[in-house]
């Protein structure tokens, strides 16, 4: 049964990303093959974020499923120290990462542990847009609109490096007028520093 603090938790959610968010991830790379199964481009998360298949080539998500490949990720420090508060504030807290299922589950929750993130039942969850066949921006929206049809959310958070995520997220305004959508923009400048910037709908 819920309890009126409980319901106060929920109705408050906070989404974050994972690649050039929460861990940088550079050395893991989606492949593009031609009509012919060649490798013919190699991508970043970043850049596999606004990239526009050709007619006839396919992508090769091999390295971002391996369990083995995640564990060499490094944390973003500043932005894995927010996440964490906000869960010790007993505010609901997801991951939600373009990625499919992993090929090892307990590898990978393995390398949240050691950086004091427990994504096990009834902690912070792992949603996976990369399971829904749809563009990620997309796929995310719908994973964000479902929850609030589930759950009553009224206030969502969405902290994600890539522009499209958090305004696909932000255009939920429209089916969802009396919810408020926050977009925390997370980039990266050439010195290496982190600057976040704010978007409300």
């Amino acid at each position: 049964m819920l309890t009126f603090g409980s319901f106060l938790t929920e109705s408050e959610i906070h989404y974050f990303d994972v690649d050039k968010t929460l861990m940088h991830t550079d050395s893991t790379k989606v492949h593009v093959n031609d009509e012919h199964g060649k490798r013919v481009e190699s991508l970043d998360p970043q850049q596999f974020n606004s990239h526009k298949l050709k007619a006839g080539h396919s992508y090769d998500f091999s390295e971002f499923k391996s369990a083995d490949k995640f564990k060499k990720a490094k944390p973003i420090r500043r932005m894995m120290r927010r996440m964490r508060d906000l869960h010790k504030k007993g505010k609901k807290v997801e991951i939600l990462t373009a990625r499919s299922d992993f090929d090892d589950q307990k590898k990978f929750s393995d390398k949240w542990k050691r950086h004091g993130v427990d994504i096990s039942k009834g902690k912070i969850h792992v949603r996976r847009a990369g399971n829904i066949n749809l563009p990620t921006h997309h796929a995310k929206a719908k994973i964000i609109s479902d929850a609030i049809k589930k759950s009553g959310h009224k206030t969502v958070h969405l902290y994600d490096d890539h522009k499209a995520n958090i305004d696909a997220m932000l255009a939920l305004k429209k089916e969802h007028p009396d919810v408020e959508f926050h977009g925390h923009h997370v980039q990266h400048g050439p010195d290496g520093k982190i600057t976040v910037t704010h978007y409300k709908a």
